[in-house]
């Protein structure tokens, strides 16, 4: 508003504002996660913290191993590639 005499300072009390998204312990499609980034960019969050893999599960199909998903993922259709990642 010009000509007010009215002035506002405001900054975010941490430099990061995030969640965390937890695949090991609870899948989520890709569709899903993307959902989640938009929601964050509206709400002004910016950092997400993608917790792939964990002693309950291990979602991320790697080149090196991988036959470590076939043991460690839930089911065999709940993995991420590394170009999904």
């Amino acid at each position: 508003m010009n000509n007010t005499p009215i002035s506002i300072y405001d900054i975010p009390a941490y430099p990061h504002r995030g969640i965390m998204i937890d695949s090991s312990r609870h899948f989520l499609s890709l569709e899903v996660i993307y959902q989640t980034l938009d929601t964050m960019m509206y709400n002004k969050l910016n950092v997400l913290h993608w917790h792939l893999t964990d002693a309950e599960s291990f979602t991320l199909l790697l080149t090196t191993y991988p036959d470590i998903t076939k043991g460690g993922a839930y089911t065999s259709t709940e993995i991420y590639t590394k170009e999904e990642v």
